[in-house]
């Protein structure tokens, strides 16, 4: 298997060279924020602002003290306040000056910060996590909680399988550096830490706020006679697509529109500081263009968008990647007609198959376009993710719908099937097969 381990982290008290770390294979970064309501890390903010410049990963993190743990979290959520999608949360579960917070109001304090991020944090522990009898037995809510687990020997053994069944970073390695980090001399008095994968699976997953292995998807996926493929198994492809985009949708604030294209709640918006550089990323890592953000408002991203979340998501070879939606909706239906097998997805007609969970429903932006007359490929075009099945609609999610990441409904004829036709402008009339799920 891969190791990773180019991931450290420190606190003020601990020297950090940004190019002595480069130079090491570093590109990870937890730092210390806060430590219960007795100190704030005043080289925090410099250091941060460092190190992404640099091109790190970064990471914030709160000791938690026996203190009050609503206060705690208003000061740590006033230093990282969680708009920045670049930058990793974590709570730190262990000894302090000021006492150590007791397991109940560890998993209120989670219970806490999920009620006000919508996501919950890394949470960071080792004696405190193998002698807790509630993890040995199982906890739900701990659960959702990305591990960051600590283990000074060879191998992290005693992690609490019915909780966690692994972990997502182990910190292997002190500044005594006896299990395999660099020597003491390197980076004195950091700490190392292994991830489970390459590099490039470790920046797919930060700052861990969509991962589909350490929570479930916000939605339940539905299952119904008529459509026994609506339901997925949680570790399939089509659920980590669901998941990755519902963690978005919840990104940028939940936009919703009802079933007549009205908006039942707005979100933030694609340039909005904080969110200009997530649409940024979507270009950059879905399609691979790079100057280009939320505040290119003249320039439609929701193709990169669907490509993001398909390239996040594992898709692989089997998603032709483009930043214009015609380009792939048109190979799907010549994969179709080809019977390509080989192909990630097929596009049919809205009355040849019904909707499942993790499918894209396809539509026209111009006129003259349907299924049977697609100008080469070329043309304006939209996609949707499907992300619930009920009887009598789906639900999907879309990026660049009204400036943001848009949750809707679209109706189900009697039969199960896509109501085709103009919707808000928009013209339904194909549904992309999820072959990959």
């Amino acid at each position: 298997m891969n190791f990773f381990q180019g991931i450290i982290d420190v606190y003020g008290d601990n020297s950090l060279d940004l190019d002595e770390a480069w130079d090491q294979g570093v590109r990870a970064i937890l730092h210390q924020t806060s430590a219960g309501l007795y100190r704030v890390d005043t080289k925090y903010a410099a250091r941060k602002a460092a190190a992404l410049k640099k091109g790190f990963l970064w990471c914030g993190y709160h000791l938690l003290s026996a203190e009050d743990f609503e206060k705690q979290l208003d000061a740590f959520l006033t230093i990282e306040n969680g708009s920045d999608p670049r930058i990793a949360l974590a709570l730190d579960w262990e000894s302090t000056q000021a006492g150590t917070i007791l397991f109940a109001d560890l998993r209120k304090c989670v219970i806490s910060f999920n009620k006000r991020m919508s996501w919950y944090p890394l949470l960071y522990g080792g004696w405190t996590i193998r002698e807790t009898s509630e993890l040995e037995a199982g906890d739900p809510v701990l659960a959702k909680c990305p591990l960051w687990y600590q283990r000074y020997k060879s191998t992290p053994d005693a992690i609490p399988t019915k909780t966690w069944p692994t972990y997502t970073l182990w910190q292997f390695d002190d500044e005594k550096r006896n299990f395999g980090a660099p020597p003491p001399s390197v980076l004195p008095g950091a700490d190392w830490n292994r991830f489970a994968g390459t590099f490039e699976d470790l920046r797919k997953t930060w700052p861990f706020r969509g991962s589909a292995a350490q929570h479930a998807p916000a939605t339940a996926f539905v299952a119904n006679s008529q459509n026994p493929a609506a339901g997925l198994s949680p570790t399939s492809f089509g659920s980590r697509l669901v998941s990755i985009a519902i963690d978005e949708w919840r990104f940028f604030g939940k936009q919703t529109y009802d079933i007549d294209n009205h908006v039942e709640h707005a979100g933030h918006k694609e340039g909005e500081d904080g969110w200009y550089q997530r649409v940024g990323r979507y270009w950059l890592e879905g399609v691979m263009l790079n100057g280009l953000d939320g505040r290119d408002h003249g320039t439609p991203w929701s193709a990169a968008f669907i490509s993001w979340v398909e390239r996040t998501a594992g898709a692989g070879q089997r998603f032709r990647y483009s930043s214009q939606h015609s380009v792939y909706i048109s190979q799907a239906i010549r994969d179709l007609k080809q019977k390509r097998e080989e192909a990630g997805y097929w596009c049919w007609r809205l009355n040849e198959l019904k909707p499942s969970v993790g499918d894209l429903v396809c539509w026209a932006r111009q006129s003259g376009i349907d299924y049977d007359h697609q100008n080469n490929g070329d043309y304006a075009g939209h996609c949707d993710i499907v992300v619930a099945v009920a009887a009598s609609e789906v639900e999907v999610i879309g990026g660049n719908v009204g400036d943001s990441v848009t949750r809707r409904p679209l109706r189900l004829d009697q039969n199960g099937y896509l109501v085709g036709g103009e919707h808000g402008g928009e013209t339904l009339f194909g549904l992309m097969q999820n072959r990959i799920a």
